[in-house]
């Protein structure tokens, strides 16, 4: 058993630490909560993240799942040896994989932990969802009463889940927290030399980046036939895309973007750690999701740069956006291209929503704040 003293002692489960919201969330929380010791338990391998949150001082168990794997009994051992180890006041599920394996967690090793349940996602259409993922949230349901609460980062998500089922009770709305940064290097990191030396020789290039994960939710189409339509107004433009499944090897991307002849103005560069420094490379940030999002990680991270967003109007992003940006409906082309066209042509109207986006971040979503929520919980509910 790991020895703590006179401090609240929290386990978090979740499913992975590849790039994504909830993982940088928990990062953050982590690296905030002095006041807290915090343990986690990753279900599956090490992933690009892990880094990050080894150098939070959070101790940090990996289960080692495959994935797409149905875990073994070992791997269901490890999850009870983890947590006896740990000896948690609370357990805090991430996500629908990490908040069963809470439940699991707590009731298989005996714990008498307070159980939390924490939910990011949106859903408008529950036949988009893969299979594995529709089992889950039907789980979910059953299992939703359970926890002493369920955190959700956005009203919506938390009305759509309560229409299927979870206890409306529990809920706690609790959002997404950004951290003001300056200090980080603008130098091109060594691996990303060639993709992005072409963006800085073309003087008076302009620079879209969009950072997410190859989903249908994230409708890249859309994206792509919008930015076929922005090189006929601004040809001097470059859109960079970032996220897992988003490199040389999407055929299907790079195919689409040979057909539409854009494929010299598109980067696609992967996951990377580098997003502060090519959030300080870019013009403008675009996310084009048709469903799913709840209050994007992404877009907070994006306005805390000082970049201005165009984003389309799904989950709680207006309400985050505000007057910052442009707010655009899903699976819309000509709105997305009008409104990236817009920012892009007046140079004055850019800067001044990014300082808008900046300045908003710092007075409503700061780190602090809501660091300070998650800890004045946890407090309440371990007396």
């Amino acid at each position: 058993m790991i020895s703590y003293r006179n401090k609240l002692n929290v386990l978090h489960i979740i499913t992975s630490m590849n790039t994504g919201g909830a993982e940088m969330m928990l990062i953050k929380l982590t690296k905030y909560q002095k006041e807290i010791n915090h343990s986690v338990i990753v279900l599956m391998q090490k992933g690009t993240l892990s880094d990050e949150l080894t150098k939070t001082n959070a101790n940090v168990f990996y289960v080692n799942i495959k994935q797409g794997k149905i875990p073994s009994l070992y791997h269901l051992y490890k999850i009870i040896k983890y947590t006896r180890k740990v000896s948690p006041h609370i357990i805090q599920g991430w996500m629908y994989h990490g908040n069963l394996a809470a439940i699991f967690s707590k009731y298989f090793s005996f714990s008498s932990s307070i159980l939390f349940w924490n939910i990011r996602q949106t859903f408008f259409d529950f036949s988009k969802e893969k299979l594995l993922t529709k089992v889950l949230i039907k789980l979910s349901i059953f299992f939703s009463k359970k926890p002493h609460k369920i955190i959700y980062n956005s009203e919506i998500s938390s009305l759509q889940h309560e229409k299927i089922g979870y206890p409306r009770c529990s809920k706690i709305i609790i959002h997404n927290g950004f951290e003001i940064k300056t200090n980080f290097s603008k130098k091109i990191p060594y691996s990303k030399k060639i993709n992005l030396k072409k963006v800085f020789l073309e003087t008076g290039a302009k620079r879209i980046l969009h950072v997410s994960r190859n989903h249908p939710m994230k409708d890249h189409r859309s994206l792509l036939l919008a930015f076929k339509n922005i090189l006929k107004y601004h040809p001097n433009t470059y859109l960079i895309l970032v996220g897992l499944g988003l490199d040389k090897d999407n055929l299907f991307l790079n195919e689409m973007a040979n057909n539409l002849e854009i494929s010299d103005r598109l980067i696609f560069l992967g996951e990377s750690r580098e997003i502060d420094y090519l959030l300080s490379l870019a013009d403008l940030f675009v996310l084009s999701s048709a469903w799913g999002e709840s209050f994007p990680n992404v877009i907070g991270e994006d306005m805390s740069h000082g970049v201005p967003c165009v984003a389309t109007n799904i989950g709680e992003i207006e309400n985050l956006i505000d007057d910052t940006g442009i707010v655009v409906e899903p699976v819309n082309i000509q709105q997305l291209t009008e409104a990236i066209i817009k920012i892009l042509g007046n140079e004055n109207l850019r800067k001044s929503l990014g300082k808008k986006a900046k300045k908003r971040i710092q007075f409503f979503f700061s780190m602090e704040q809501i660091s300070e929520k998650y800890l004045s919980i946890y407090k309440e509910s371990y007396k």
